[in-house]
């Protein structure tokens, strides 16, 4: 996802422990509209270090686009170098849009950010 992306450096002769607070939100596609379920992950150089499943079935209401929000942690003791941290999603079934801008719907007053993906981290000295 764009901008969900992070690089930290651990200086030299030091350990850091990172703790990571994901908030991923993705909605159903209007095109296929149904269903859809999929993976939210975080990845470390390329690696996949932790992950959250997300599921979305849509129904007659009208409330097909709501977001399907999902949260997970993850806590990482790392020595010192440069590491690049990215949140991805990968849709299994369906499609989603992630990163929506919420501005047809009621109650969000013009907050464009409401449902943007978000990644924060806490960093430790050990």
């Amino acid at each position: 996802m764009p901008g969900v992306t992070i690089t930290l450096t651990v200086p030299a002769g030091l350990t850091q422990t990172f703790l990571f607070t994901i908030l991923g939100y993705a909605t159903l596609n209007p095109a296929n509209g149904t269903a859809s379920q999929g993976v939210f992950s975080l990845v470390q150089n390329g690696t996949k270090i932790s992950s959250a499943y997300t599921s979305k079935v849509g129904n007659a209401s009208g409330l097909i686009d709501l977001p399907i929000p999902v949260t997970f942690l993850k806590a990482v003791t790392l020595p010192a170098g440069t590491y690049t941290f990215k949140v991805q999603y990968k849709s299994w079934f369906g499609t989603h849009r992630v990163n929506h801008n919420p501005s047809n719907y009621g109650g969000y007053d013009g907050d464009s950010e409401a449902m943007l993906t978000k990644m924060q981290v806490l960093v430790y000295n050990n």
